[in-house]
């Protein structure tokens, strides 16, 4: 396995945490991440990571543009989920305020909500609100709500707010058509694959949570570590000694 860089290890980590990694730095990015941004224009380090993710998780990032998107985990979106998803895709899209701006991305809050609703009709407005702000602000982190409560982390923008739409709303989208128009992949994971999948979701495991999974851990646990090492991600640790 090739030597991960420090920006190798901050992509990495991005796409764990939010499944996303976007070419157009936010004012408030880091010299870091502006760095990471520009280092993943080099076909080798776009190569390293789909590598490094193939190796430990059985996939490789969907790629358009530099801007990467990863979907994996044990944990599925159910089909209001997936729903609401897509109907925020083709919303944002086809939003005429923000045809060709690529500053002043705003739109109403109320204004996303009320056209998903008008396709996603079996959920309520508030429901869908919900899972907008789980899937796209807290997720993949392509709306950034107007003004943020600070006492109320988990809570959902007020209705009459505004979020500002990433610029690379469009290659996320594109991404996202790639990765849902590819056939469905064989279940053909190795057993390092199938366990780091679970490490990827839960983190931590036992004989007794994961009766399946536990003795591929024990079995491979160093190969497994080095894996997750050279992310920057965790330090495996295996308890297995009686």
């Amino acid at each position: 396995m090739a030597n991960m860089t420090n920006l190798d290890r901050l992509i990495i980590n991005e796409l764990l945490d939010h499944g996303v990694f976007t070419t157009t730095p936010l004012a408030a990015a880091t010299q870091q991440s502006r760095a990471a941004i520009a280092e993943l224009k080099k076909p080798s380090v776009q190569q390293r990571i789909g590598n490094y993710f193939k190796n430990l998780l059985g996939l490789a990032p969907d790629n358009f543009q530099e801007n990467l998107l990863l979907l994996a985990g044990t944990a599925k979106l159910n089909s209001a989920q997936v729903h609401v998803l897509l109907a925020t895709v083709k919303t944002v899209i086809n939003e005429p305020e923000l045809q060709g701006k690529d500053e002043d991305r705003a739109v109403a809050t109320q204004k996303i909500v009320r056209q998903v609703h008008s396709e996603v009709t079996e959920l309520d407005e508030r429901e869908i609100l919900r899972l907008i702000d789980s899937l796209f602000v807290k997720r993949f982190g392509l709306f950034t709500p107007d003004r943020l409560e600070e006492d109320q982390e988990n809570t959902p923008a007020e209705i009459d707010d505004y979020w500002e739409v990433s610029p690379d709303f469009n290659e996320f989208a594109q991404n996202l058509v790639n990765h849902l128009g590819q056939s469905a992949p064989a279940n053909d994971l190795n057993e390092l694959q199938q366990v780091s999948r679970v490490l990827l979701a839960e983190q931590f495991m036992s004989p007794k949570t994961n009766p399946q999974t536990w003795p591929l851990l024990v079995a491979h646990k160093e190969e497994i570590a080095d894996q997750w090492r050279q992310g920057g991600r965790f330090i495996l640790e295996v308890g297995d000694h009686p």
